[in-house]
């Protein structure tokens, strides 16, 4: 007999003894059901919790540094010509303070010049006029671009890298239509300034394109602060 034909009598006998009064061992059942109460009484086991693992952000490059640099002093110093000065400082204080000082990591090899940095925050710090300032406020931003140039870089990666820090500070300093955070919003205008000037390393078809966008871009800042 096959061992679906055995199957199908044992199932057919143990039918017929329940019929007749008779039990049929009751062994399996029991265990069956002290199994299956045991599963329903048993705890859920708890999921384990994974590790968050902290990835800090890639060092920026010698490149990077100085967009990044010049990114804070371009807001600053469009803040110091429209006269907010207090507001100026906190940007412009990037290449002389203490709390940056990781930020200018080689910049001395390629021409920081630092002193002419000191004096500007001096000079913002007393509160001295930008206009009494012009062709100091002048020799630091073609400090920065010289710095730029010996830096080197490829201009479309610096100009990725820029745009990747206007959205991240546009999106803080600004909600709805409203500025929330002046500070963000200012540093995503220092930003968006120093990707229009890498625009000049591009070649001529993909420049004219970038100029064009950068401009509208810049839109979104009608005016200092």
């Amino acid at each position: 007999m096959g061992n679906v034909s055995r199957l199908f009598w044992l199932a057919i006998g143990s039918t017929l003894l329940i019929g007749c009064g008779e039990k049929p061992p009751a062994t399996d059942t029991a265990q069956t059901n002290t199994t299956d109460d045991l599963q329903q009484t048993q705890p859920a086991p708890v999921p384990a919790v994974p590790e968050v693992v902290v990835v800090d952000d890639p060092p920026l490059s010698l490149p990077q540094r100085v967009a990044f640099m010049a990114g804070h002093v371009e807001a600053g110093l469009a803040l110091y010509r429209a006269g907010e000065i207090e507001m100026a400082a906190k940007h412009f204080l990037h290449p002389v303070s203490e709390t940056h000082a990781s930020e200018r990591e080689g910049l001395d090899a390629i021409g920081f010049d630092a002193d002419l940095f000191a004096a500007i925050a001096d000079a913002l710090a007393d509160g001295v006029p930008a206009e009494q300032m012009t062709s100091q406020l002048q020799a630091a931003q073609k400090n920065l671009s010289d710095m730029a140039t010996r830096a080197g870089g490829n201009d479309m990666a610096i100009i990725d890298f820029l745009m990747a820090k206007v959205a991240e500070e546009y999106a803080a300093g600004v909600s709805n239509g409203v500025v929330v955070e002046a500070g963000e919003y200012q540093d995503a205008f220092g930003f968006a300034t120093v990707a229009a000037q890498r625009v000049a390393g591009l070649d001529s078809q993909v420049q004219s394109i970038a100029t064009v966008r950068l401009e509208a871009l810049l839109l979104s800042w009608p005016s200092a602060p």
